[in-house]
Protein backbone atom coordinates (compact mmCIF):
# COMPACT_ATOMS: atom_id res chain seq x y z
CA UNK A 1 0.00 0.00 0.00
CA UNK A 2 1.66 3.64 -1.13
CA UNK A 3 1.54 5.70 1.66
CA UNK A 4 0.42 9.46 0.58
CA UNK A 5 0.25 12.78 2.64
CA UNK A 6 -1.51 15.21 0.99
CA UNK A 7 -1.15 18.81 2.00
CA UNK A 8 -3.00 21.82 0.49
CA UNK A 9 -4.01 26.15 0.92
CA UNK A 10 -7.56 25.79 0.25
CA UNK A 11 -8.48 29.41 1.96
CA UNK A 12 -5.67 31.30 0.09
CA UNK A 13 -7.11 34.72 -1.44
CA UNK A 14 -5.71 34.14 -4.83
CA UNK A 15 -5.07 30.29 -5.52
CA UNK A 16 -7.07 28.69 -2.81
CA UNK A 17 -9.39 27.39 -5.24
CA UNK A 18 -7.23 26.16 -7.69
CA UNK A 19 -5.26 24.52 -4.63
CA UNK A 20 -8.35 22.91 -3.93
CA UNK A 21 -8.83 22.13 -7.41
CA UNK A 22 -5.72 20.33 -7.81
CA UNK A 23 -6.31 18.58 -4.48
CA UNK A 24 -9.47 17.33 -5.65
CA UNK A 25 -8.00 16.02 -8.85
CA UNK A 26 -5.19 14.42 -6.97
CA UNK A 27 -7.87 12.41 -4.50
CA UNK A 28 -10.02 11.34 -7.65
CA UNK A 29 -6.76 9.77 -9.30
CA UNK A 30 -5.17 7.98 -6.22
CA UNK A 31 -8.77 6.38 -5.43
CA UNK A 32 -8.84 5.30 -8.87
CA UNK A 33 -5.40 3.98 -8.81
CA UNK A 34 -5.12 1.98 -5.67
CA UNK A 35 -8.87 1.83 -4.53
CA UNK A 36 -7.89 3.19 -1.32
CA UNK A 37 -7.91 6.90 -0.08
CA UNK A 38 -4.70 8.86 0.75
CA UNK A 39 -3.08 8.28 4.00
CA UNK A 40 -3.69 11.66 5.50
CA UNK A 41 -5.15 14.77 4.08
CA UNK A 42 -4.18 18.48 5.53
CA UNK A 43 -5.82 21.81 4.52
CA UNK A 44 -5.82 25.41 6.35
CA UNK A 45 -8.47 24.06 8.47
CA UNK A 46 -6.74 21.07 9.91
CA UNK A 47 -2.93 21.47 9.40
CA UNK A 48 -0.03 22.05 12.37
CA UNK A 49 3.06 21.60 11.55
CA UNK A 50 3.48 19.31 14.50
CA UNK A 51 0.75 16.61 13.26
CA UNK A 52 2.43 16.75 9.88
CA UNK A 53 5.75 15.95 11.32
CA UNK A 54 4.20 13.18 13.71
CA UNK A 55 2.43 11.67 10.95
CA UNK A 56 6.18 12.19 8.78
CA UNK A 57 7.81 10.11 11.42
CA UNK A 58 5.58 7.09 11.13
CA UNK A 59 5.98 7.36 7.72
CA UNK A 60 9.45 8.09 6.77
CA UNK A 61 11.06 4.53 7.67
CA UNK A 62 10.70 3.46 4.42
CA UNK A 63 9.34 5.10 0.96
CA UNK A 64 6.30 7.32 0.64
CA UNK A 65 5.02 10.14 -1.22
CA UNK A 66 4.14 13.86 0.03
CA UNK A 67 2.25 16.03 -2.21
CA UNK A 68 1.77 19.86 -1.64
CA UNK A 69 -0.30 22.81 -3.39
CA UNK A 70 0.87 25.64 -1.54
CA UNK A 71 2.13 28.73 -1.38
CA UNK A 72 6.26 28.61 -1.28
CA UNK A 73 8.56 31.78 0.11
CA UNK A 74 9.62 34.29 -2.44
CA UNK A 75 13.82 32.90 -1.40
CA UNK A 76 12.71 28.81 -2.27
CA UNK A 77 13.54 27.81 1.38
CA UNK A 78 9.79 27.26 2.66
CA UNK A 79 6.52 26.48 1.64
CA UNK A 80 3.88 28.20 3.26
CA UNK A 81 0.16 27.51 4.42
CA UNK A 82 -1.72 30.86 6.17
CA UNK A 83 1.61 32.65 5.58
CA UNK A 84 3.31 30.07 8.25
CA UNK A 85 6.47 28.30 7.45
CA UNK A 86 4.99 24.00 7.30
CA UNK A 87 7.86 22.76 4.96
CA UNK A 88 11.78 24.06 5.90
CA UNK A 89 15.18 24.03 6.28
CA UNK A 90 14.35 24.02 9.43
CA UNK A 91 12.30 20.35 9.43
CA UNK A 92 13.95 18.95 6.19
CA UNK A 93 15.20 15.87 8.02
CA UNK A 94 11.15 14.59 8.17
CA UNK A 95 11.11 13.92 4.67
CA UNK A 96 13.30 11.41 4.52
CA UNK A 97 12.59 8.54 1.96
CA UNK A 98 10.05 10.87 0.18
CA UNK A 99 9.18 11.61 -3.37
CA UNK A 100 8.13 15.28 -2.55
CA UNK A 101 5.90 16.48 -5.23
CA UNK A 102 4.66 19.98 -5.04
CA UNK A 103 2.87 23.00 -7.36
CA UNK A 104 4.37 25.94 -5.32
CA UNK A 105 6.80 28.66 -6.42
CA UNK A 106 10.42 29.08 -5.97
CA UNK A 107 10.90 25.52 -3.93
CA UNK A 108 12.98 23.43 -6.90
CA UNK A 109 15.60 26.17 -6.31
CA UNK A 110 16.61 25.97 -2.13
CA UNK A 111 14.05 23.61 -0.48
CA UNK A 112 14.68 20.77 -2.86
CA UNK A 113 18.33 20.43 -1.96
CA UNK A 114 17.67 20.70 1.32
CA UNK A 115 15.43 17.95 0.95
CA UNK A 116 17.38 15.65 -1.01
CA UNK A 117 20.29 16.21 1.15
CA UNK A 118 18.11 14.90 4.34
CA UNK A 119 16.94 11.66 2.25
CA UNK A 120 14.03 12.51 0.09
CA UNK A 121 14.27 10.26 -2.87
CA UNK A 122 12.82 12.95 -5.67
CA UNK A 123 11.73 16.59 -5.75
CA UNK A 124 9.20 17.59 -8.27
CA UNK A 125 8.31 21.07 -8.29
CA UNK A 126 9.43 24.57 -9.63
CA UNK A 127 11.86 26.54 -9.69
CA UNK A 128 10.45 30.05 -10.48
CA UNK A 129 6.93 31.39 -9.82
CA UNK A 130 4.13 29.00 -10.98
CA UNK A 131 1.07 30.41 -12.26
CA UNK A 132 -2.75 29.59 -12.83
CA UNK A 133 -4.98 31.22 -15.44
CA UNK A 134 -8.87 31.77 -14.11
CA UNK A 135 -9.90 30.43 -18.19
CA UNK A 136 -7.93 27.93 -17.55
CA UNK A 137 -7.97 26.53 -14.70
CA UNK A 138 -9.16 22.84 -14.99
CA UNK A 139 -6.40 22.35 -17.49
CA UNK A 140 -3.64 23.95 -15.26
CA UNK A 141 -4.77 21.75 -12.29
CA UNK A 142 -4.68 18.59 -15.19
CA UNK A 143 -1.03 19.55 -15.95
CA UNK A 144 0.27 20.34 -12.03
CA UNK A 145 -0.94 16.51 -10.84
CA UNK A 146 0.08 15.05 -14.48
CA UNK A 147 3.39 13.84 -13.17
CA UNK A 148 2.15 11.73 -10.48
CA UNK A 149 -0.83 10.25 -13.08
CA UNK A 150 2.12 8.85 -15.07
CA UNK A 151 4.30 7.93 -11.91
CA UNK A 152 0.93 6.31 -11.00
CA UNK A 153 1.04 4.40 -13.67
CA UNK A 154 3.92 2.59 -14.16
CA UNK A 155 6.41 5.19 -15.53
CA UNK A 156 9.95 5.96 -14.10
CA UNK A 157 10.46 9.42 -12.70
CA UNK A 158 12.48 10.39 -15.92
CA UNK A 159 10.15 9.04 -18.33
CA UNK A 160 7.13 10.66 -16.10
CA UNK A 161 8.83 13.96 -16.66
CA UNK A 162 9.43 13.72 -20.06
CA UNK A 163 6.09 12.42 -20.57
CA UNK A 164 4.84 15.67 -18.82
CA UNK A 165 6.90 17.85 -20.64
CA UNK A 166 5.68 16.62 -23.99
CA UNK A 167 1.52 17.12 -23.21
CA UNK A 168 2.86 20.82 -21.81
CA UNK A 169 4.19 21.68 -25.30
CA UNK A 170 1.28 19.91 -26.51
CA UNK A 171 -1.05 22.32 -25.01
CA UNK A 172 1.01 25.53 -24.84
CA UNK A 173 0.26 25.24 -29.03
CA UNK A 174 -3.04 24.47 -28.76
CA UNK A 175 -3.58 27.49 -26.60
CA UNK A 176 -1.04 29.60 -29.19
CA UNK A 177 -3.91 29.72 -31.11
CA UNK A 178 -6.41 31.26 -29.42
CA UNK A 179 -3.96 32.74 -26.26
CA UNK A 180 -1.04 34.22 -26.64
CA UNK A 181 -1.19 35.36 -22.99
CA UNK A 182 -2.48 32.03 -21.33
CA UNK A 183 0.40 29.52 -23.69
CA UNK A 184 3.27 32.09 -22.44
CA UNK A 185 2.13 31.36 -18.91
CA UNK A 186 1.75 27.63 -19.30
CA UNK A 187 5.41 27.64 -21.53
CA UNK A 188 6.51 29.32 -18.11
CA UNK A 189 5.37 26.84 -15.82
CA UNK A 190 7.03 24.13 -17.88
CA UNK A 191 10.29 25.77 -18.12
CA UNK A 192 9.97 26.40 -14.50
CA UNK A 193 9.49 22.66 -13.79
CA UNK A 194 12.42 20.78 -12.34
CA UNK A 195 12.89 17.04 -11.16
CA UNK A 196 15.65 16.06 -9.08
CA UNK A 197 17.15 12.50 -7.76
CA UNK A 198 16.24 9.29 -8.32
CA UNK A 199 15.16 9.16 -11.93
CA UNK A 200 14.44 5.78 -12.04
CA UNK A 201 12.10 5.46 -9.26
CA UNK A 202 8.84 3.98 -9.95
CA UNK A 203 5.44 3.20 -7.69
CA UNK A 204 6.05 -0.31 -7.33
CA UNK A 205 9.28 0.88 -5.40
CA UNK A 206 6.94 3.10 -2.70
Amino acid sequence: MIKTVLLYDNQDTKLGTFFTLCANKLLHLHNATFKQNVSAEYNTDNCEREDVESILSAYNNSKFLFVSFLHGSKNGDAMLIANEKIVSHDNAYFFTNAFYYTFSCYCGKNLAARLLENGACVFWGYIDEAYSMPDYEEDFAELAILGLKHFYNGKTIDNAYNAVKEEYTNKIYELYKTDYFSAATLLHNRDSMVVLGDKNLTVNDC
